[in-house]
């Protein structure tokens, strides 16, 4: 009876042995596990700081864009003011020839009126 007490407990013990081998099998697989998830949310902490700053420097050029579209805005009205200014210039130039030309043929007519309207005996 003894002999057999020290077989269940020799039994006994190899069974909890075992079981304690395959818990810290389980243990060292799941420490892995935590190990390769920990350096996984490091990776994705990385890219989504990555991410913010691409997020940021979208955000940025989007402002940049926004003023280079404002400035094109204003060089389009300036060009039509431009347009504007040159066409009354131009305008302005031919009134300027025309009157020109008006004082050139006043002169002639002083000119005529003072030759035809002297008296004759000179």
């Amino acid at each position: 009876m003894a002999k057999s007490n020290i077989v269940d407990t020799s039994e006994r013990m190899q069974n909890d042995l075992h079981r304690a081998e395959m818990k810290l099998k389980l243990v060292n697989r799941l420490r892995q596990d935590a190990k390769l998830l920990y350096a996984e949310r490091n990776n994705i902490l990385k890219k989504m700081n990555t991410l913010q700053q691409i997020t940021t420097e979208v955000s940025n050029l989007k402002s940049k864009i926004n003023v280079c579209d404002e400035i094109i805005n204003n060089l389009e009205n300036s060009s039509s003011e431009m347009q504007k200014t040159a066409y009354h210039m131009q305008n302005l130039s031919q009134a300027n020839e025309n009157l020109e030309k008006a004082t050139v043929l006043m002169n002639r007519i002083k000119s005529l009126e003072r030759m035809y309207m002297r008296p004759m005996s000179e």
